[in-house]
This record gives C-alpha cells, sequence and structure tokens, in this order.
C-alpha cells in the first residue's frame, strides 16, 4: 500500500507522484519500458509474489533519495541480472514525474549499467542523473545533472519533504519498517533525523564532551600551577648553591698555580739527577759488556793458539797474508779448471742422455712395425680360408684361384711391394655379388606374387563386410529410436507420478478455499469494529499531559539546583582541606623511615612540617662537607696509586729488556749451529754447556787433522811396501815370504785396492775436518754471547727481581688505600643523594603545609559568608541551608514519580500498538493464506489435465515398441549368414598371408647371409689395404738402419766421458791439499788479529773507568738524592691533586646547578607560572559557561521533541 501524497502540518503546500518508467530493474526487462500511473487520491499495487510490487516501492525511494535498498548488494541484485537475460551487459533507468511544492511538474531520471567481467564477476556503473524542470519566465525545460548539483538533496528539497522521512515514513522498505519497535539508541537516531534534530543532538553531545574535557584540562591546569611552583622554589636553591660553588673554585684556583710552579721546580731537579744516573748506569753496562766481549776473545786466543802447536808461523802479518792471498789465486785457478771438466762431463752426459733416448726410441718403432708385419700376415691367411669357404658353400660359384689357397697355407709373403692375392679376390667377390643381386630378384619377384593373391582375397572380404555392416547400421538406428523412446516413457511416467493429484484432494481444496474466504470476510469486520484505536488516542493525549508536567518540574529542579551552588562550593572547600591533609599525613608517614635514617631516631626529627625542609637542608650541608673531604683522600690515594703504578711499569720494562736480551742471546745460539751447542741436561739454558761444547769442538777439530794426515801418509807407505815386495819377495812388515808369483801378484793387487780406495777415503776426512772447524768457528763466535749471559743472569736479573718486588708491593699497598678511600667516597656520595632525594620531599611537605593551612582559612572565610556556625554542620561536611523552599532531591522524587507514570502510559500505549498490529498482521496472513489456496487450486486444476495428456501420449510409445521388436528380430535373422561368410574369408587370407611370410622369410634369410659374408670380407680388406697403401715394410728397413747407427756413437761417447772424469779427480786432489796450506795461514792471521783485537778493549776499558771515577761521588749517593727530590715532587702532587679534586667537586655542583637551570623544567619559570594561573583562571570561567550552555540546550531539545510529538499526534488524529 502506498500512499501517493504527503504533507507536513507546517507545510502549505503537497507534492505528488503522477506517472513512473521502470526499465531493467530486478523483475522488469531491460528491453520493454514499463510505465506506472499513480490515480488520485488513492493508488493500491496488488500482484501475486515475485510480481514486482516490493520493486516499485524501491524504485521510488531511489528515484527521490538515491538509496538503495537492504541486501541489494552494492547494486548488484538491484540491477536485471545480465546472466539470465544471456548478453554482456544491462542498462536500466528509473524515470519519475512529480509535482513539486509549488505545483510545477519535475521529471528526475537515473540511469544505471551492470556489465558482466571475465570470471563471472558483476561490476555495477551509474550512468547517468537528470532534473529537468520548466522555467517559470520562458516556459522551457531546463535539466541539471548530478555534475551540477546533488540530486540525492535536491529533489527531497523539491517534494518539501526531508530525505529522513522520505527513507523511514513514505517510501520505507517492507523489511526496515518495524523500526518504530526497534531499540531505543535507533529509535533516537531515527526520530532525530525525521524531526531535523540531529544537528542539536550532535551539539548538545559535543557541548557535554566538551564539558569533560575542560573538567580534565581544568585539573590538569591545577597539577601544572603546582608543579611549576615547587620549580620555582627549587630554580632559587639551584641558584644560591651555584654561587657558593663558584667562591669557593676561584680560590682553589689560585692556590693551584703557586702548586703547579713549585712541582715545575721539583721535576727539573728529579730530570737532572736521573739524567747523572742514567750515564753512570750506561757507562757501567758498556764496561761490562766490554769485558766480557774481551775475555771471550782471550779465550778463543788461547784456545787456537793451542791448535796452532807447532804450526804457528812467526812471519810477519803482512807477509802471512800475502801468501793467503797467493794461495787463494791458485785455489781459484785449481777450481776452473775442475768446473771446466765438470761443464764438459755434463755436455757428454747430456748428449749420451740424448743417443739413448733416441736408441730406446728406434728400437720401439722397430718393435712396432715388426708387430704389424706379423699381423698382416694373419689378416692375409684368415681372408683366403674364408673365400674358400665360401665356394665351397655356394658350388655356383666354380673353383677357388690357386693364389688363395697358397695364402691360405702362409706361402705369401707380406712384406711385398703389393698383395700377391687381390686378383683371385677380386673374381671371387665378383661372383658372390652377381649370386647376391640373383637372390634378391627372385625374392622380390615371390612378394609381388603373394600380393597380388592377398589383393584379391582382401577385396572379397572387404565386400562381404561392408554387407553386414549396411545391415548393423540399421540395426543401431532402430536400437537408438527404441533407447529414446523408452527414455520418453520414463520421463513421462516420473511426471504423471508428479502430478498424482486424487478426486479427494481436489475435493478437499475447494472445501479449503471456501473456509479461508469465510474466515478472511469474519476478521475483516471485526477490524472494522475493534475500539483499539480510540484507545491509543486516548493513551497519546495522556502522555503528552505527563510532558508537560515534566517539562513543569524540571524547570523548577533548575532553580532549586542553582539555590545549591553556594552549598556545593562549601563542600568542595571541605573535601579539598580533606584531601589536603590526607595527602600530607601521608607524605610524611612514607618519608619517615628515610628522615629516620638521616637524622638517626624519631626523637631528632623535626614534629612540625614546616621546619622539616630547614632541618633536611642542614643536613645536606653537612654530607656535602663530607663528601668534599672523601673525595680529596680519593683524588690523593689515586694520585699516589699513579706513581706507584710507573714505578712498577719502569721496574716492569727494565725486566722486559733484560728477558728480551736474554731471548736473543738464546736464539743466536739456537740459529748459529744448533747441533754445536747441544742443551745440557743440568742447565737452564744453552750457554751452561758452552765450556765443554768449546772442548769438544777443539778435540774433534784434533783429531780430524790426525786422521787426515795419517791417510794421506799411507800411499807413500803402500807404494816403498809394494817397491819392497818386489824386490825382496817379502812382505816389508811382518817380513812374510811369498813362495810364488800368485802370491806376490796376489799382495800387489792389495795393495793396488787399497791405494784405488785412499782418495776417497781422503775425501771424506776433508770433508768431516772441514765440519768440525766449522763447528769450532761457530762455538767461538759465542764467547762474548755466553760471557754477557753469565753477567745477566748471575748479577743483573736479581738486582732488577728485587726492584721489582718493592714496585709491586707499593702498588697493592696503594691500590688498598684507593679501594679505602673510594668506598668512603661512595658512602658519603650515597648519603647525600639519599638526603638531596629527600630535599625535594621536604619541600613538597612545606608546600603541602601552606596549601593545607591555606585551604582552612579560604573554608572558614566561606563560612563566614554564608553564615554558617560551626553547629549546623551535618556529617559529611554538608550544611542545612536556610529557608523552607523546596530540595532539589524532592524536586527529583515528584520527577521520577512522573517519569514512572510515563513509563506505565508508554507501555500502554505500546501494547495497544502491538494489539492493533497483531489484528492487521492477522487479517493480513488471513488475506496471504487465502490468496495462496487459490494460486493452489489453479496449479491442481492444470496438474490433473496434464496428467490425462501424457497418459494418451504414453500408450502410443507402448504400441511403437511393441512393432520395433517384430521388426528387429526379423533384421536379426536374416544377419547371420552374411557374418558367417565375412569370417570365413577373413580366416582363407589369414592363412595365405602366414604361409606367404614363411616363403619370403627363407628367402631374406639366404640374401642376408651372403650379405653379412660380403660385409665382412669388406671389414678385412680394409686394414690390407691400409698396410700396404702406408709403405710399412720400407718404414721397418728404414728404422732398422737408425738403430744401427744410434748404438755406435753412444758406445764412442761413453769412452770420452771416463776419459773427461779421470781428469777432473787430479785437479780435485790437487786443490785441496792448497786449500789445507790455506787454513793453516788463515788459523794464524786470526790469531794475531785476536790479540790485537784484546788490547784495543783492555784501553778502551780502562778509558771508560776514567770517566766513572772523574764523576763526583757513586751511583748509590745519586740514586739518594734522586729519590729525596721524588718524594718532595711526590707531595707537592699530591696537595695539587687534592685541590685539583676539590675544584673538581665544585664545577660538578656548578655544572649541575647549570644544567638543571638550563633545563626545560626551569627555563622562563616565572612566565609559565604567571601563563598556567591565567589559563587555569579561563578555563573555570569556560567550564561555567558550558554548563549553563548543556543545561539550556538540553531543555529546548526536551521541548521541540514534545513539540513535534503533540504536532505529529494532531495530524494522525486528523488522519
Amino acid at each position: 500500500l502506498v500512499g501517493t501524497r504527503w504533507f507536513e502540518p507546517t507545510t502549505p503546500a503537497m507534492c505528488s507522484v503522477d506517472k513512473m518508467l521502470i526499465k531493467g530493474i530486478r523483475s522488469f526487462s531491460p528491453d520493454n519500458d514499463h510505465a506506472i500511473i499513480f490515480p488520485k487520491p488513492l493508488t493500491l499495487i496488488v500482484g501475486r509474489n515475485g510480481a514486482g510490487k516490493t520493486t516499485v516501492i524501491e524504485c521510488l525511494k531511489m528515484a527521490t533519495t538515491g538509496e538503495l535498498p537492504p541486501s541489494a548488494r552494492a547494486g548488484q541484485a538491484f540491477i536485471h541480472d545480465p546472466k539470465v537475460a544471456d548478453v554482456t551487459e544491462v542498462k536500466a533507468q528509473i524515470k519519475l514525474r512529480f509535482r513539486d511544492v509549488r505545483a510545477q511538474s519535475c521529471v528526475v531520471t537515473r540511469s544505471f549499467q551492470l556489465a558482466q567481467k571475465s570470471g563471472g564477476k558483476l561490476e555495477k556503473k551509474d550512468l547517468d542523473q537528470v532534473i529537468q524542470t520548466i522555467d517559470e519566465k520562458t516556459g522551457e525545460k531546463v535539466s541539471v545533472s548530478r555534475k551540477c548539483a546533488d540530486i540525492n538533496a535536491t529533489v527531497p528539497d523539491m517534494m518539501g519533504v526531508s530525505k529522513a522521512i522520505l527513507e523511514n515514513v513514505v517510501f520505507v522498505h517492507q523489511e526496515d519498517s518495524n523500526w518504530p519497535l526497534g531499540e531505543a539508541a535507533t529509535l533516537k537516531k531515527k526520530f532525530d533525523e525525521i524531526f531535523s534534530a540531529t544537528k542539536y543532538t550532535k551539539a548538545l553531545e559535543h557541548i557535554g564532551r566538551l564539558r569533560k574535557e575542560q573538567a580534565a584540562a581544568i585539573k590538569e591546569h591545577k597539577l601544572r600551577v603546582e608543579n611549576l611552583r615547587l620549580q620555582k622554589d627549587h630554580a632559587s636553591k639551584l641558584k644560591d648553591r651555584h654561587d657558593d660553588a663558584r667562591d669557593k673554585a676561584t680560590a682553589l684556583g689560585s692556590r693551584m698555580k703557586e702548586l703547579q710552579g713549585k712541582i715545575d721546580e721539583c721535576n727539573s731537579a728529579v730530570t737532572a739527577a736521573g739524567g747523572d744516573i742514567h750515564e753512570l748506569r750506561s757507562l757501567s753496562e758498556k764496561i761490562g759488556q766490554l769485558e766480557a766481549r774481551r775475555e771471550a776473545i782471550v779465550t778463543e786466543n788461547s784456545r787456537k793458539h793451542a791448535n796452532l802447536g807447532t804450526y804457528e808461523m812467526t812471519d810477519p802479518t803482512e807477509v802471512l797474508e800475502k801468501s793467503a792471498e797467493d794461495f787463494a789465486a791458485q785455489v781459484s785457478s785449481l777450481k776452473r779448471l775442475l768446473e771446466e771438466c765438470e761443464r764438459k762431463s755434463g755436455d757428454l752426459g747430456l748428449e749420451i742422455a740424448n743417443f739413448t733416448e733416441r736408441r730406446e726410441k728406434e728400437l720401439r718403432t722397430v718393435t712396432k712395425l715388426g708387430a704389424e708385419s706379423d699381423a698382416q700376415q694373419r689378416r692375409l691367411k684368415e681372408r683366403a680360408e674364408t673365400l674358400l669357404d665360401l665356394c665351397a658353400g655356394y658350388p655356383d660359384l666354380g673353383p677357388a684361384p690357386r693364389e688363395l689357397t697358397d695364402a691360405a697355407k702362409g706361402a705369401v709373403d707380406a712384406d711385398a711391394g703389393d698383395d700377391p692375392t687381390r686378383d683371385a679376390v677380386k673374381k671371387v667377390r665378383a661372383k658372390i655379388a652377381a649370386k647376391l643381386v640373383g637372390l634378391r630378384a627372385a625374392a622380390d619377384a615371390l612378394r609381388a606374387k603373394h600380393s597380388a593373391e592377398d589383393d584379391e582375397r582382401t577385396a572379397a572380404a572387404d565386400a562381404a563386410a561392408r554387407k553386414l555392416a549396411a545391415k548393423e547400421e540399421a540395426a543401431r538406428v532402430r536400437s537408438e529410436r527404441r533407447d529414446s523412446r523408452r527414455r520418453r516413457a520414463e520421463q513421462i511416467s516420473a511426471e504423471i507420478a508428479a502430478c498424482a493429484v486424487s478426486d479427494r484432494a481436489v475435493d478437499d481444496l475447494n472445501a479449503r478455499l471456501v473456509q479461508q474466504r469465510t474466515a478472511f470476510e469474519d476478521k475483516q469486520r471485526d477490524a472494522t469494529s475493534s475500539t483499539i484505536a480510540d484507545d491509543l488516542d486516548i493513551k497519546c493525549r495522556e502522555l503528552e499531559d505527563l510532558d508537560r508536567n515534566l517539562q513543569r518540574l524540571r524547570s523548577e529542579q533548575d532553580r532549586a539546583a542553582a539555590a545549591g551552588e553556594s552549598a556545593l562550593r562549601l563542600r568542595l572547600k571541605r573535601e579539598e582541606l580533606f584531601s589536603a591533609e590526607e595527602r600530607l599525613a601521608a607524605l610524611l608517614a612514607a618519608k619517615k623511615p628515610a628522615l629516620r635514617e638521616i637524622f638517626g631516631n624519631d626523637a631528632a626529627i623535626p614534629s612540625s612540617a614546616a621546619s622539616v625542609r630547614d632541618a633536611v637542608r642542614e643536613m645536606r650541608e653537612l654530607s656535602s662537607g663530607e663528601l668534599h673531604r672523601a673525595r680529596v683522600a680519593s683524588v690523593a690515594a689515586e694520585a699516589a696509586l699513579d706513581a706507584a703504578a710507573k714505578a712498577l711499569g719502569g721496574a716492569q720494562l727494565d725486566r722486559e729488556r733484560l728477558d728480551a736480551e736474554l731471548e736473543e742471546l738464546e736464539s743466536r745460539a739456537a740459529t748459529v749451529l744448533v747441533e754445536s751447542l747441544p742443551r745440557d741436561a743440568s742447565a737452564d739454558s744453552r750457554f751452561g754447556g758452552y765450556d765443554r761444547a768449546l772442548a769438544d769442538a777443539d778435540a774433534a777439530v784434533a783429531e780430524a787433522d790426525a786422521m787426515l794426515a795419517e791417510t794421506e801418509n799411507m800411499s807413500k807407505v803402500f807404494g816403498t811396501f809394494a817397491r819392497k815386495a818386489e824386490q825382496q819377495r817379502c812382505c816389508a812388515l811382518c817380513a812374510r815370504e811369498f813362495e810364488t808369483d800368485g802370491a806376490l801378484a796376489e799382495f800387489r793387487a792389495d795393495l793396488d785396492e787399497r791405494l784405488r780406495r785412499l782418495p776417497d777415503r781422503v775425501d771424506r776426512l776433508k770433508t768431516s775436518r772441514e765440519n768440525a772447524r766449522t763447528k769450532r768457528a761457530a762455538i767461538s763466535a759465542l764467547g762474548p754471547a755466553a760471557a754477557r749471559y753469565r753477567a745477566l743472569v748471575d748479577a743483573v736479573l736479581p738486582e732488577s727481581d728485587a726492584a721489582l718486588s718493592t714496585a709491586s708491593a707499593a702498588l697493592d699497598a696503594a691500590r688498598v688505600s684507593v679501594a679505602g678511600a673510594a668506598d668512603a667516597a661512595a658512602d658519603a656520595e650515597g648519603k647525600r643523594a639519599r638526603i638531596t632525594a629527600l630535599t625535594d620531599d621536604a619541600d613538597a611537605i612545606a608546600a603541602l603545609s601552606r596549601e593545607t593551612d591555606s585551604a582552612r582559612s579560604a573554608l572558614e572565610g566561606l563560612e563566614r559568608s554564608m553564615g554558617i556556625a560551626p553547629s549546623q554542620q551535618t556529617q559529611g561536611g554538608q550544611s542545612q541551608p536556610r529557608g523552607e523552599a523546596r530540595t532539589v532531591s524532592s524536586i527529583a522524587a515528584d520527577i521520577e514519580d512522573c517519569e514512572i507514570a510515563r513509563s506505565a502510559a508508554e507501555k500502554d500505549r505500546d501494547l495497544l500498538r502491538r494489539r492493533k498490529e497483531r489484528t492487521d498482521r492477522d487479517l493480513l496472513d488471513a488475506e496471504r493464506e487465502l490468496a495462496a489456496t487459490r494460486e493452489e487450486h489453479v496449479r491442481t486444476q492444470a496438474k490433473v489435465e496434464r496428467r490425462a495428456e501424457l497418459r494418451r501420449e504414453l500408450a502410443e510409445i507402448e504400441t511403437e515398441e511393441k512393432e520395433a521388436a517384430a521388426d528387429e528380430a526379423r533384421r536379426a535373422a536374416e544377419c547371420a549368414p552374411a557374418e558367417a561368410e565375412r569370417e570365413r574369408l577373413a580366416a582363407l587370407r589369414e592363412k595365405a598371408r602366414a604361409k606367404a611370410r614363411a616363403v619370403e622369410a627363407a628367402a631374406d634369410d639366404t640374401t642376408r647371409a651372403l650379405q653379412r659374408e660380403m660385409d665382412a670380407m669388406d671389414a678385412a680388406d680394409k686394414p690390407i689395404e691400409g698396410y700396404y697403401a702406408r709403405a710399412v715394410a720400407a718404414q721397418l728397413t728404414r728404422a732398422k738402419a737408425e738403430l744401427d747407427d744410434a748404438e755406435g756413437k753412444l758406445e764412442s761417447l761413453r769412452t770420452e766421458f771416463a776419459e773427461i772424469e779421470k781428469k777432473g779427480k787430479k785437479h780435485g786432489e790437487l786443490m785441496s791439499q792448497q786449500e789445507s796450506l790455506k787454513r793453516s795461514l788463515d788459523d794464524n792471521i786470526a790469531f794475531r788479529k785476536g790479540k790485537e783485537e784484546a788490547d784495543r778493549l783492555a784501553k778502551e776499558i780502562e778509558r771508560l773507568n776514567s770517566q766513572v771515577r772523574s764523576r763526583a761521588g757513586n751511583l748509590a749517593d745519586f740514586e739518594r738524592v734522586y729519590k729525596r727530590k721524588t718524594e718532595a715532587r711526590d707531595a707537592l702532587k699530591a696537595e695539587y691533586a687534592e685541590s685539583q679534586g676539590r675544584v673538581k667537586t665544585h664545577q660538578e655542583a656548578m655544572d649541575s646547578c647549570r644544567r638543571e637551570l638550563g633545563g626545560p623544567q626551569y627555563a622562563g619559570v616565572d612566565d609559565r607560572l604567571m601563563r598556567q594561573v591565567v589559563e587555569l583562571k579561563t578555563s573555570e570561567m569556560v567550564s561555567q559557561d558550558l554548563e549553563r550552555y548543556y543545561g539550556a540546550l538540553d531543555r529546548a531539545l526536551m521541548a521541540f521533541h514534545a513539540s513535534k510529538m503533540s504536532d505529529i499526534n494532531r495530524v494522525v488524529r486528523e488522519l
């Protein structure tokens, strides 16, 4: 049911809906234009389910407000589905013609498009929205599109009705029509939209939020003001502390300058004394090194003199050096001759190696070519045997040639210039090729014959198969028709079963239709005669009276609330006083343990909260003095620790230098010759066995010289023995006679063998002697290092260890002192930190005490101004006001009673509304049941008629089925002989094919066997022809000649090499004798230079001792002076460090004060405090204004709602 007219009581004119065109919306086709005309004064829209009644309402709502109906899925379910229309896109349109509040005709057009994208996805798009009106002045049509104006807001304005009324009242959807029965919040929102009061409600809510925000802001401003006041007090204290620390630091700076001058003087004296000590120590160390070196040189010279023995030369040193140079030139000349012999022997060795390699290469070539010749002989024999076998296997080839018979017996020479059996092989292969061609031609003729016979048999079988296939195709077509008839019969049977309706069911349906029509008429009469509407009107008027009474009571309540503001302020002041006292008590209780820790006991804690701050400040000053003294002591201890650490570092460096020198001496002993100086098992280092190793080296050199001299003299002895044996025929040593020439010859051969071995032995002994001398020289070079090592181990290292122990003990004592001073400073620092932390709390206690006194004074002043005596105060701090006016609570009770009565009246009204809705719903349900029964009656009649028609069609199908069965039996009897004939012909064809395949396979096997023999002969001919093509026999002859030439040259080179080796050996023996004489000269020269070096070192030691004796005082006197000046300087430094520590403490205090004062919390604290106080007062005034605005707007909205409801009730009564 759609009302075509709507008006508001305050609107002088009405709009009306004339006509609407729908195209492509829901069930309305996109191809046809459906125009609906709305007659006046009332239009009823009636139709079956799904006919489009709801769609008309939805189109009216869309045309006027632009809002989609519920469950439209963003418009995709609102527009006609493209899948149903079998298109890719659907264009829809709604066009509404109406008369606006000025009675002018207007047309609004809204066009849409729904497109089907890939994957079945739908996309909705708004095409165009246009309003057409007629210009009053020109009479022409004027169009306005959505690009120029908001169509959704323009149409409701032209109709004179708000958008909320159009959506929720006039064109409300049936799914949303029960909104008046919804929840309170939803209902209020709807009424606000309908009454256009939403903006006022939002303003009221906004003012309420502002009130809360302003209250929170006021509270925050109060806290900020209090915090800024505390910061201001603390900033003043920090400035005083900064000035005090600055004065003390300035005084200490002057004292430090004076101490620095004295320290510089002491440093100069200490540096001079240290230079003297360092110079004396350097001279002592240099003297020790020179004495150790001289001692080593003297020892080495004694050893060399003992080794010279009788070989000591008395010639001058210049003559000895000139002789040594002459011997060196002779040795060089002999060495060049020896090198030339070695070079020639090397060249000959290379030539011998080359010819040896050439001989081996030629030998391998001869061996390889010989093997190839043997293989060629075997291949010729095998080929001849194969051809003989073929001639024997195929008699039609004729007898084999005689050359093949000789080759099979091995009577053919393979190394001849050409193949001796080539012509015979060609003749036999030609006969085999002709035989192979004949076999292939016979096989091809046989296949052609068999193929022709198979074609004839296949043609006969195919003809029989075609006849049978034609009959089978006809049978298949008949079978498909029979299956189609059977499926149709099944469908008809199923449809008959679905349309099964009995006559009794039809009679029952008619009776139910009559019964429901009667029931609907009865309910319609009952609804007409009901008095529910009158009772509902009475309840509505009762609710209006109650609303007026509520408005009056709320006004009275506002006046009473204004009168109670003074009492409220008084209560707030009392609560503020109680809160301040509680906070002060809680703070004192929380800080009492800390105060007890500072003051020692409860009795020493000040009883007054105001005096706590002064006492804490006094304790803080005392703790600052203790901390200053502890820091000064800590700085002095650290200075002493630094001095001890430096002394220990110097001792450690000295010890590390000595250890490095020891390691260097050890490394020299290890790197010069490790095996020459083995570690003594009873010594701590390699130098422990130095003397024993030097003696062993001297003994080894003497032993090597003696054995060499003995071996060199043996050649003369053996020569003498040989001559005497020839002359006297007896042994010169044992006088044994040689009775026969054989014994004499044997004796001579033994002597010759020993003489032959003597040069090798002499060479080995010379090498051994040179090794012994080299080992002795390496050990002798370590003499100065051994002397220095003994001096370090015996004297220097023990003194360094003693000094290191003393410095380490002094460092441990200084560390203990520093730890004690640090602990004391930490305790003082912790105590000062606790007192400093408590200072702020003491300031807070004082501030709370002042706040309590101020609140108490303000409360007493407010009580005096209100004329309230302490006896008039009630429990809880409330005061009893004077006068007999009604209180806010009594008025609130009356308001509550009135609201209860109003709620009861609303419940009665809602009950009457539900009863009326229930009656209307029952009537509508009866109407729907009647319409459904009518539709069911129509469907039943259609089923009865359809069932009769299907039964007739089923009878016809059964007759056709019987005729088809008889025809199929007849045709099956006709197909049996044709199928038997086809099978017989196919069997005969397969049998003939098998026989032909066997004959053809035998012919092919014979041909393939002969072809394989031909292929094998071709493969065997390739290596035979290759052998003769490469001329392998000629290559073998040339290789044997090259081998004989290489062996002859190799023998001549070996003879020349032996002669050169003998000559080089002779030069080597002569060079060894010259080198022995040169070594003797070198030993004498070295002995004389050692004596000269020892004398020079003795003079240098005497000169250094004279320098030491020329000093005023010894090393101990200089060290005592150095120690006394160092102690004086350290005392001044300790005092300077103490002053520096105190200055640092004052500077830290100044920096701390500056940092705190420069921080954001103290920067511009006075200005910020003043601005914060102004903001606090301003916020309090704003909060009061917001309270008044909120109450006024709330009362205005209540009056507006009551007025609107009365207007609605009046309109309802008029309707």
